[in-house]
Formats: C-alpha cells, sequence, structure tokens
C-alpha cells in the first residue's frame, strides 16, 4: 500500500500551530492529536543528538513526561 494511501490515526500539528477548525476536522475523522509540554528547539537544533538533548534534559527537570514507542 501506497504511503498516501494508508489511514492515520495520530496527527501533530506543525510548530504546534491549531485551531478550533482543525481540531473539530481531526475529531469528525477519529485521529487524534498529540502535542507537548516541552519544546525540542529542534529548529535551534545542530544535531538530532543535541534535540534528544533537549528533550531528556527537560523532562529530567520537570520530572515526568511521556516517550511513546516509534
Amino acid at each position: 500500500m501506497r504511503w498516501a494511501q494508508r489511514r492515520r490515526r495520530f496527527f501533530r500539528f506543525p510548530a504546534l500551530a491549531h485551531t478550533q477548525a482543525t481540531k473539530d476536522y481531526l475529531g469528525t475523522r477519529n485521529i487524534a492529536m498529540f502535542s507537548c509540554d516541552v519544546d525540542s528547539n529542534d529548529f535551534k537544533s545542530s544535531s538530532p543528538d543535541q534535540v534528544i538533548q533537549n528533550v531528556m534534559t527537560k523532562l529530567d527537570k520537570q520530572g515526568k513526561g511521556v516517550i511513546p514507542d516509534a
């Protein structure tokens, strides 16, 4: 099956930007929206390792977090 034909069940808004209308639309399609409480600053990072370090440091500081399996 081609990538574009597979049904997606989860969606993350680019830059975490969303409106009520887009949230409502995803709800009608039974697609779960997810977000985050920790900003990875991935657009500022120079490498994937730096993104991981940013997130893990912030999670450690908060003392909690959920990281889903890929």
